[in-house]
């Protein structure tokens, strides 16, 4: 035998202590991968089951919607609009002295409640003929909808929940193969270091497989159905849409509590700060969005409204935190960006809102033109800078008033500088807002209007307003030009009485221009504080503001029609057998306020007056500016100096502003000594 021969080294067999480790490893991964198999399967089961409830609940609000919204326009397009069509025959045929006619609209109208969900329900006030559409809605079918909804949102998770166990399951068989592959490669390697990091390698791979599958296994999967928390969650935000806010929160807080506090209810705080919002208590709000963000409810609009909370008792620091920490994760948030702004600027970072300011309009410049060029609707973009304008203006009173009491009043400390800089960003905010919606250049800087009168129509046996003309001079607009004129109601835009005139006229002259609406024969102007806006190709050129009260017409009546003779001779007979400069010299104060309604009930309905027209209203308006006690809390004020000082909702801010009310003094706006104020987000 050769001394090589002699040196060679025997391959090693493995031990039958080895061989039997490896056998019951093999056996241990067969048992473990059926069991792990079994519940794979009852999860991909379970996981299939919440998915096809999630489809269900998903076309059963899809029908509910489809068939409650079919039901109300029928019964508020149809059955409403037909009572209150024979409501205002009946009222005309009574006024008119025709007792049978109205009698048998009367008739034909209460029949109609008879058959009418709508009519026949709380929701409807026969006495006022006012509609709750949206409590309607509401209760009959979207608090079902929202109900279904949030099943679909609960199937969905328990959904993801069963998958993500079927997903783990698919996992562990997959590492079970590879250790069992390794324990074959330790029974067929011929060196024995191989064959034993193999075995060590694949024997501690089951065991911590076997753990991990027990361990997911007994995770148990939540299914918020179970809880009954849903039908409170559900009429809880019902509540919140009608804004009675004390009852949403009853109906909140059981819904959390049912959840239980191992699964916050993260929707469910979300919806509750809101309702704690809306009854002013921000405190209880931000609590809340903070629950609802660790609970996972962190979208960027959350944030954006704990911002908005924070805003409101003054922490102003805490509020820039968030915001700036969720715009790092989405800058291109729009009303965040706002908000950010707004804040910094009630913080006294001035330059720094103004560049913020800037980003905000730039980027909403950016997404115009990209939906533009998609043809998307982008009235969401320019409505929320008018929103963020709004609240702009209502901070400008709330810094003005004297007697108001305000977190975030107190919070500013420097709010002569900041009351400076809001009317600029206002302004800057208005201008763009008016250039995204009408597709504009801002342009026109050399054109002007001299600030705007108002004359008023009424009629003689209630003393209603029913209609309202500004008059202004003006200079320098080109033809071509786009005049913008814009109403706001008690700091609140009212689109309808929006008007646009694409400039054919003379560059220099008078405007007579009808405000008021024009899609009805009787449009009556609903008492309260006006602004109106002139915008030239997006540039505001000038605004003026008039207040319409109730009047007494009853004190008019005694030299109404003399005047009105009188106003119709000089006008349109060319009468000169009144010295118009004597009658002026000569007429008390209550003849000044006559001599408006009589003026008001003329025939000026051109836009454009004539220079003699326009002296003469001119004329009557500089006599009426020198009266002392012109525009008392009885008559209706029409003097372009009305200044903020003279009225209290001027100045200040409702933190319950309604813009559906039509009550001149529930629309007042009045701050109390006795409670904190706080700016309202959305009138």
């Amino acid at each position: 035998m050769s001394a090589t021969q002699t040196n060679d080294v025997k391959p090693q067999t493995p031990t039958p202590l080895f061989n039997t480790i490896v056998a019951v490893s093999v056996a241990v991964i067969a048992l473990v991968g059926s069991l792990i198999t079994k519940i794979q399967g009852d999860a991909a089961t379970a996981g299939g089951i919440a998915g096809n409830d999630e489809q269900r609940y998903y076309y059963q609000a899809m029908g509910e919607q489809i068939m409650g919204d079919a039901g109300t326009n029928s019964e508020f397009g149809t059955m409403y609009q037909l009572w209150q069509e024979y409501n205002l025959l009946a009222i005309a045929a009574e006024k008119g002295g025709n007792a049978a006619a109205a009698e048998s609209y009367r008739k034909l109208r209460d029949d109609l409640v008879k058959g009418s969900k709508l009519l026949n329900s709380a929701y409807f006030n026969r006495v006022t003929g006012e509609v709750d559409l949206v409590g309607y809605r509401l209760e009959t079918y979207q608090q079902n909808i929202l109900r279904l909804e949030e099943e679909k949102q609960a199937s969905s998770e328990v959904a993801s929940a069963w998958g993500a166990k079927s997903s783990a399951y698919i996992l562990q068989l997959t590492l079970l193969a590879v250790a069992g592959f390794l324990l074959g490669l330790s029974l067929t390697t011929k060196s024995q270091v191989a064959r034993l990091v193999f075995a060590w390698s694949g024997i501690p791979m089951i065991f911590i497989i076997s753990v991990w599958a027990y361990i997911i296994w007994r995770q148990p999967v939540y299914d918020l159905r179970t809880t009954g928390a849903i039908p409170y969650y559900a009429e809880g935000q019902s509540l919140v849409a009608q804004k009675k806010w004390d009852e949403a929160i009853a109906k909140l807080d059981a819904a959390i509590e049912l959840a239980g506090d191992e699964h916050p209810y993260g929707r469910a705080f979300l919806i509750r700060a809101e309702a704690n919002a809306g009854r002013m208590d921000y405190a209880a709000a931000i609590d809340d969005y903070y629950e609802a963000l660790d609970a996972g409810e962190d979208d960027s609009h959350v944030v954006s409204d704990l911002v908005w909370a924070l805003f409101q008792v003054g922490k102003f620091e805490e509020a820039l935190d968030e915001g700036y920490y969720i715009l790092d994760i989405t800058p291109n948030d729009l009303w965040l960006q706002l908000r950010v702004a707004m804040v910094l600027l009630a913080n006294g970072d001035l330059e720094e809102s103004r560049a913020q300011y800037q980003t905000a309009i730039e980027y909403a410049k950016t997404m115009v033109d990209e939906k533009r060029a998609l043809h998307d609707d982008v009235s969401d973009i320019w409505w929320q800078l008018n929103q963020a304008s709004y609240l702009l203006g209502r901070l400008e009173k709330l810094i003005d008033s004297e007697t108001a009491q305000s977190p975030v009043k107190d919070a500013i400390k420097n709010p002569d500088e900041v009351k400076a800089a809001l009317r600029e960003m206002i302004t800057l905010l208005d201008e763009t807002s008016v250039t995204l919606q009408y597709d504009l250049e801002t342009g026109a800087a050399d054109a002007s209007f001299d600030p705007p009168r108002f004359r008023f129509e009424q009629l003689k046996d209630k003393g209603s307003v029913y209609k309202i003309y500004a008059l202004s001079h003006y200079k320098g607009i080109p033809k071509g030009s786009l005049l913008v004129v814009k109403v706001l109601r008690n700091g609140v835009e009212d689109p309808s009485w929006t008007r646009t005139v694409i400039w054919d006229h003379p560059a220099d002259g008078v405007l007579n221009l009808s405000l008021t609406p024009n899609y009805a024969d009787l449009y009556l102007v609903r008492d309260g504080n006006y602004e109106v806006l002139f915008y030239i190709n997006g540039r505001l050129i000038q605004h003026g503001v008039f207040q319409v009260g109730a009047a007494d017409p009853d004190q008019y009546e005694g030299l109404f029609n003399d005047l009105e003779a009188y106003t119709y001779d000089t006008y349109y007979e060319e009468d000169d057998s009144y010295d118009l400069d004597e009658l002026f010299t000569d007429w008390d104060d209550e003849d000044f306020e006559d001599f408006f309604y009589a003026l008001s009930s003329s025939e000026f309905d051109d836009e454009f007056l004539t220079e003699e027209e326009a002296e003469l209203i001119d004329t009557f308006y500089d006599e009426l500016g020198n009266l002392d006690d012109v525009g008392d809390e009885d008559s209706v004020d029409t003097s372009d100096d009305a200044d903020e000082e003279d009225s209290g909702s001027d100045t200040s801010i409702d933190s319950n502003d309604d813009s559906d009310d039509v009550s001149s003094e529930d629309d007042g706006e009045d701050y109390s000594d006795e409670e904190d104020i706080y700016l309202d987000e959305d009138p």
